[in-house]
């Protein structure tokens, strides 16, 4: 499929970009300019999709033309990307270039013909929901799809508000398949690995503190989730895989994850890399909670959050010179 990926040099859309590469599909990747026409600091991620076959699209949600061209002769959009700017302090201009921006996308989609929107959502969406389910049934229930949502925060409002646009344009304007997917995180017990194209980012500073000696605590879940790009990317390619045949079978949301590991076998598989560190593991109550058949509902087969763990502890070491 011709598939347009919004926020492609993000932590996560670059790998999405890959990954539906590696599986056979043409990508157009939206990246945003600079004032000076220049990429800025996407450059590393502009210059390593552009090796992997993507086309390099300018376009930005503050100028909403530009979205119009974006999706104009694709079939399918993955809507990664997120307008960053402080929420707290812009909150009207932030939703204008989030919230309104995302819809009118939308809607030259569907003018344009385009049959297919994923959304890439966040387990922030969640926000309190099952806090409250808690409170209300005196147990904590697992989550799924179906648990109650009460985002906290205006990041996870945009991110429940697109998700129910998404569903919208879905049921009235007829796009197949259309969905959103909730990479689990964000207070769920998660660890997102993303194997970005630098050293810093997620874990780096952590390493780097204990490659240099100094004792670090860490407070983790019972239960932990570690997602990266990649398996976004790969569960957009199942997603657009059974759009295409199955229609009626696929729901309006998925939660995306990995089967859980411990705290212990986060501190083992950092130990396998890196070598004895100074790291303590003191273990926190979970408010959220998850089986292995909560989160694998696309189809996606999980490697489990060790596998996805460890390759991004490789990748770091290999990016930082040092390995066991």
């Amino acid at each position: 499929m011709y598939v347009a990926v919004t926020g492609a040099t993000g932590k996560i859309g670059r790998w999405i970009v890959h990954e539906l590469i590696e599986r056979g599909h043409r990508v157009r990747a939206m990246v945003r300019p600079t004032r000076d026409g220049h990429w800025g600091n996407t450059s590393p991620a502009v210059e390593e999709m552009k090796r992997c076959g993507a086309e390099i699209f300018p376009a930005d949600f503050a100028d909403h033309e530009s979205l119009k061209q974006f999706v104009t002769g694709v079939e399918v959009i993955v809507h990664n990307g997120y307008h960053h700017i402080n929420e707290e302090e812009h909150p009207a201009e932030w939703t204008r270039l989030n919230i309104l921006s995302s819809v009118i996308m939308y809607e030259a989609a569907w003018k344009a013909g385009v049959q297919q929107i994923i959304f890439i959502s966040s387990g922030a969406a969640y926000g309190r929901g099952p806090v409250y389910e808690r409170q209300r049934f005196g147990v904590t229930l697992p989550i799924d799809e179906r648990t109650m949502t009460a985002p906290r925060g205006m990041y996870a409002a945009y991110k429940s508000c697109i998700e129910n646009a998404t569903v919208a344009f879905k049921t009235v304007h007829g796009m197949k398949a259309s969905t959103s997917i909730r990479p689990l995180g964000d207070g769920v017990g998660e660890l997102m690995g993303f194997r970005i194209y630098d050293d810093v980012g997620a874990f780096s500073g952590l390493v780097k503190k204990l490659l240099s000696g100094e004792k670090v605590i860490l407070k983790f879940p019972r239960r932990l989730v570690c997602v990266d790009g990649r398996d976004i990317g790969i569960g957009c390619d199942l997603l657009i895989r059974k759009g295409c045949v199955e229609k009626a079978e696929i729901a309006d949301w998925y939660l995306l994850g990995n089967a859980p590991i411990t705290p212990g076998q986060f501190v083992e598989t950092l130990q396998d890399v890196f070598g004895r560190l100074p790291v303590e593991v003191k273990e926190t109550a979970n408010d959220f909670v998850c089986s292995d058949a909560d989160i694998v509902k696309i189809g996606y087969q999980s490697r489990g959050s060790q596998v996805t763990l460890r390759e991004h502890f490789v990748e770091l070491a290999n990016r930082l010179g040092v390995r066991k």
